[in-house]
């Protein structure tokens, strides 16, 4: 009788312990699930975060007629700020070192040393994967070739209005420190039309009409850094 006592105290303290245990399990099926979803929301925290990127690369096209800008390399650089989720807004600027050239009647192919740039504000639209980021970005703002003065000739800035468009992609490396490429498409729109005179005596010249555009490719890769917590 007794050992029948001692088996039946046994099987139910087994039992207890496997009742007790069982909401632990629970609970740490929860916090583990808890921990891997803030976990995954910490790999799109840069979504949330003012953005700097800066990348280099090739900037091509350019030609309107006689008038042609060389291909050469470019730089960015930009500031974004998170609107939503997955959306921001984008300040950014792309510059081009690089010549204009000018295929007169008479005088053939003339050159100017010239930098070209893009000032630009942007609507950007995020399409996150955990740490990796495809993008598309759509911006306007303003174009500006400055050609270099010459000790004979001395040239004038050309402003005109600009819209960009293009895709990208990031990968984050860390919280902070991501990879990016981006490809874009930039269209300067001559509405006050924009002329040079090239060559001493001002014997032939760059001309755009009012109205008439140009559109440059854009290529290039660098880094963005995710500011903040």
């Amino acid at each position: 009788m007794a050992k029948k006592n001692s088996l039946l105290l046994g099987l139910m303290m087994l039992l207890s312990v496997a009742l007790f245990a069982q909401p632990i399990r629970k609970q740490s099926v929860a916090t583990n699930s808890q921990q891997q979803y803030q976990t995954s929301n910490r790999q799109v925290t840069p979504s949330r975060s003012t953005e700097i990127g800066a990348m280099y690369g090739f900037m091509f096209g350019g030609r309107k007629g006689n008038f042609d800008i060389d291909n050469t390399e470019a730089w960015n650089l930009s500031l974004s700020f998170p609107m939503s989720w997955h959306s921001r807004v984008e300040l950014s600027w792309h510059g081009q070192n690089t010549a204009i050239g000018y295929k007169g009647f008479f005088t053939g192919n003339d050159y100017i040393n010239t930098n070209v740039n893009y000032y630009q504000v942007g609507f950007v639209k995020e399409m996150p994967h955990g740490k990796n980021i495809p993008y598309i970005v759509t911006s306007l703002g303003a174009s500006q070739i400055s050609p270099e003065n010459t000790r004979l000739q001395s040239y004038e800035d050309v402003w005109e209005f600009a819209v960009t468009l293009g895709a990208g992609f990031k990968h984050y490396i860390s919280d902070k420190v991501g990879i990016k490429i981006e490809a874009r498409m930039l269209a300067p729109i001559s509405f006050g039309g924009m002329y040079f005179n090239i060559g001493t005596g001002g014997s032939s010249g760059i001309g755009l009409n009012s109205g008439s555009a140009y559109v440059q490719g854009y290529i290039a890769g660098g880094l963005v850094f995710a500011l903040g917590k």
